[in-house]
């Protein structure tokens, strides 16, 4: 799945896997950003445009 959205500097284009999950967002710079998620649906990190690496862990549910 795709999508765009336009504001006055342009086109942003994000996708989507086929649970919904965000995949990526490229704006107009051409600056993109891609997110991975786990089998569970959760978040697992974000890739920004200058390469750094945003990652998350989840506590299991019985604590």
């Amino acid at each position: 799945m795709s999508g765009l959205s336009e504001d006055t500097s342009g086109l942003t284009s994000y996708t989507y896997d086929n649970n919904g999950n965000q995949r990526s967002k490229e704006t107009p710079a051409n600056d993109l950003t891609t997110f991975t998620w786990t089998y569970e649906n959760q978040m697992a990190g974000i890739e920004q445009p200058d390469n750094s690496l945003v990652t998350y862990t989840y506590a299991p549910v019985d604590n």
